[in-house]
């Protein structure tokens, strides 16, 4: 039986965010939004928050809460 590895949410979440930054799905210097980015893919805050914290340091990315003001 083969096994097979579940990865975190957080872990999908960051795959996604860094293809579509790569293919120009998302736009360079477009605001990544926790909360925005959430809704938009129907999960919670936290995964998201993850994701994002995970991408910042490898990007110019600044990551926002929904709350922030530019």
């Amino acid at each position: 039986m083969k096994l097979i590895r579940r990865e975190r949410l957080g872990e999908q979440l960051f795959e996604l965010l860094r293809r579509n930054i790569l293919s120009g799905q998302i736009p360079v210097g477009r605001r990544l939004v926790q909360g925005e980015f959430a809704a938009e893919t129907g999960v919670s805050r936290l995964p998201v928050r993850d994701a994002l914290k995970r991408l910042t340091p490898r990007t110019s990315s600044r990551v926002m809460n929904s709350a922030a003001t530019p």
